[in-house]
């Protein structure tokens, strides 16, 4: 995919970083750590009309969560964590 053509500036900053980090595990051969950080993103809004349906709680109560549950596995676990966080309250949290 084109980040370019995704319109939600904080998913596009997201996916940006974490496909580099994702793709620097798999040249390392660590496919376990690389598909947590895919899956961690997978679902995030691309244009307005699906960050419209997207639920932001469900990605912090249930994806974010499951995603640090498995924080031994994930290289760079907290990090991804926080940027993915900071992101997030830059596109949500009024100013």
């Amino acid at each position: 995919m084109d980040l370019d053509s995704i319109a939600v500036s904080s998913t596009r900053k997201i996916v940006e970083r974490c496909a580099a980090e994702a793709i620097d595990q798999i040249k390392d051969g660590d496919f376990v750590s690389a598909g947590r950080i895919l899956n961690l993103v997978h679902n995030l809004p691309l244009d307005e009309a699906s960050e419209q349906r997207w639920d932001i709680d469900y990605f912090l109560s249930m994806e974010l969560p499951t995603f640090l549950e498995h924080f031994e596995e994930i290289k760079s676990a907290r990090l991804i964590a926080l940027y993915v966080c900071k992101q997030l309250a830059y596109q949500y949290v009024p100013d």
